[in-house]
């Protein structure tokens, strides 16, 4: 997908005064008056929407010599197509309802900047695009501390599974906690949707694009594959509940932990293995909703009938982690817990069992 933000470039003299790269656009104004620069080179890959760094850089950058350290680094979210603005724009509201709370990112400011983007070859739009303007969070995507050690036969390292099952598990499962004591529930839990600030041990979650609110008439999109529940894909919810979020963080710490892609109970059909040839000859929304169904098949086992099917290593499924994640995704809604505060002690207390008492873990 492309996406060229149409607006001027950053001041020569401004560029050369802040240290900054004169390619820089400028699309907008915060509140105190600092211009919002965005690096259109740099866009953050993965993401639904188009999302790129940038900086807040001052007037006063035209005749003061700034460095890049004085200037706030920002993140800017744009929205790609018409039929995802109302989503920047929920995600907005969303957003703002939890400001203050470290758990999530603030909006910093709102706007609409001229942009051509197009989804196909030759199909190009231009259009006033809405965005957002968020701080900067440094940290790491949770895809990055995935235990793969494990596919190789070996232990992780102990301080691997300390990171997860003492630090970024539990705080996740608060910072869910917390969002649902709001009202909201995400709908789109995933690794890729936090991020991990191995200096500080803060997490942050992100994406708010397919949230709503636990009041709210169910919405019909579905999340990411392999982490939405199997209820998503029959479209069965009238109204949103907490058990999608606790799906998809069980499923989030099923792959932080096993390094794997997806759960599978042993399923003749393994939709995370196929290739992109085999995805386009048998139809991707086919295997999604042969996958789904297939789940759904395991909706009257017990979660230790689960356990002893899963692609997860023996080691772990002797811990009390393992076995207790795997409640957190059964395939039945009504078999789920549904306080995520809960599951936070849980996870907590499990954490520190696994580290300590668990597993035979070799040190660094």
């Amino acid at each position: 997908m492309k996406f060229n933000i149409l607006t001027p470039s950053l001041p020569v003299k401004m560029a050369r005064n802040t240290g900054l790269d004169v390619r820089l656009k400028v699309i907008g104004r915060v509140r105190d008056g600092r211009q919002v620069a965005v690096d259109a080179w740099a866009r953050f890959q993965n993401t639904s929407n188009a999302l790129f760094p940038g900086w807040l850089v001052p007037e006063s950058a035209m005749e003061t010599q700034l460095l890049r350290r004085d200037l706030d680094r920002v993140v800017v979210k744009f929205s790609t197509d018409p039929e995802l603005d109302q989503q920047l724009q929920g995600e907005k509201v969303f957003l703002e309802s939890l400001d203050g709370h470290p758990g999530f990112p603030s909006v910093a400011y709102s706007g609409q900047a001229l942009a051509e983007h197009s989804t196909y070859e030759y199909y190009t739009i231009t259009r006033e695009s809405p965005f957002l303007v968020m701080p900067f969070y440094e940290g790491k995507s949770l895809e990055s501390f995935e235990l793969k050690d494990w596919r190789e036969g070996r232990l992780p390292r102990r301080e691997e599974v300390a990171q997860l099952g003492v630090g970024i598990m539990p705080q996740m499962a608060e910072h869910l906690a917390d969002l649902h004591d709001k009202g909201i529930v995400h709908r789109d839990v995933k690794p890729n949707n936090a991020l991990f600030n191995e200096k500080t041990g803060a997490l942050i979650l992100l994406d708010f694009g397919r949230a709503n609110w636990l009041t709210a008439e169910a919405r019909q999109d579905t999340g990411t594959f392999g982490f939405y529940p199997p209820e998503l894909q029959a479209s069965g919810l009238t109204r949103e509940d907490v058990r999608t979020d606790i799906y998809g963080y069980g499923a989030t710490c099923f792959t932080l932990l096993t390094g794997e892609m997806g759960i599978n109970f042993g399923l003749k059909l393994d939709p995370f293995k196929l290739t992109r040839v085999e995805y386009l000859f048998i139809g991707q929304n086919k295997v999604f909703a042969d996958y789904y169904r297939a789940l759904r098949g395991f909706s009257n086992k017990s979660a230790e009938e689960l356990l002893q099917r899963l692609n997860m290593p023996a080691a772990l499924k002797e811990t009390t982690l393992g076995r207790y994640i795997v409640s957190l995704f059964h395939p039945a809604f009504d078999r789920r817990p549904a306080n995520m505060r809960q599951v936070a002690e849980i996870m907590r207390q499990a954490g520190g069992e696994l580290l300590v008492h668990e597993l035979n873990l070799p040190a660094a």
